[in-house]
């Protein structure tokens, strides 16, 4: 046996040996759970166990064909996710956050997944990052990206108009909101800045938390089309169709 091979095993009974000292807790129920994702088999049966609506019933909600290909999504916006979500927008609690991008990586390795794309949080305009401290889509993003082995871009694309808060405007009220929210960032290119970070792939994969009317994805869509991506996956944790 190689050295390379024992890496694995040596890391199992490491996991295994915290596990039984300094068992993990589940974030939601707090019962004991085993690592590394805190959150036990009962509160991850709940969130994805559900049946899932079908694409094209997403689709279909739409006013107008999408400019992205592809939708996934961790599960339904029931008690557990909306829990989780929460406490990791307004509650400040980013392991709640790493938590949904574990979950949801285990569930897209599964399902199977491009390995060229590019993973692209939705920005966050910089005043809201700024009074937040976070972007949660980015923190979701994390754990995504170390668990599929994708990167991340979050420099190619910025949101350039401070909308107002979608969470309490109608259906009609966002779709208007979100129109040209944002704008690619080649401009911002120099002497001193790597000219690859601002340039948009070809493939990505656009992370958020929850998919409403699915406005604000289309505007971001719209703009990284219009910019040269060939292929735009839509990856959210939640939706509340």
């Amino acid at each position: 046996m190689t050295r390379l091979d024992l890496k694995p095993l040596a890391y199992d009974l490491f996991r295994q040996t915290l596990d039984l000292f300094l068992p993990l807790s589940c974030i939601l129920c707090n019962s004991n759970t085993i690592r590394p994702i805190s959150l036990c088999q009962g509160c991850q049966n709940k969130i994805i166990s559900a049946e899932k609506i079908p694409e094209k019933t997403i689709i279909s909600a739409m006013k107008s064909k999408p400019s992205w290909q592809k939708i996934r999504y961790l599960g339904n916006y029931n008690a557990e996710l909306r829990e989780l979500i929460l406490a990791g927008k307004f509650q400040d609690n980013l392991a709640a956050l790493k938590t949904l991008g574990q979950l949801f990586a285990q569930n897209i390795c599964i399902e199977g997944y491009d390995p060229e794309l590019v993973l692209i949080p939705v920005p966050l305009h910089r005043n809201r990052l700024k009074s937040r401290g976070y972007n949660q889509a980015y923190e979701i993003a994390l754990p995504l990206a170390k668990q599929l082995g994708l990167k991340i871009n979050r420099q190619c694309v910025e949101r350039h108009i401070e909308a107002k808060t979608q969470h309490f405007l109608s259906r009609e009220q966002r779709m208007l909101n979100a129109k040209t929210l944002f704008q690619t960032t080649v401009h911002k290119t120099n002497y001193f800045t790597d000219p690859l970070r601002f340039v948009v792939p070809k493939k990505v994969a656009l992370i958020d938390d929850i998919y409403t009317t699915g406005a604000t994805i289309e505007s971001l869509s719209n703009c990284l089309s219009a910019a040269g991506a060939e292929v735009i996956e839509v990856w959210i944790i939640a939706t509340t169709l």
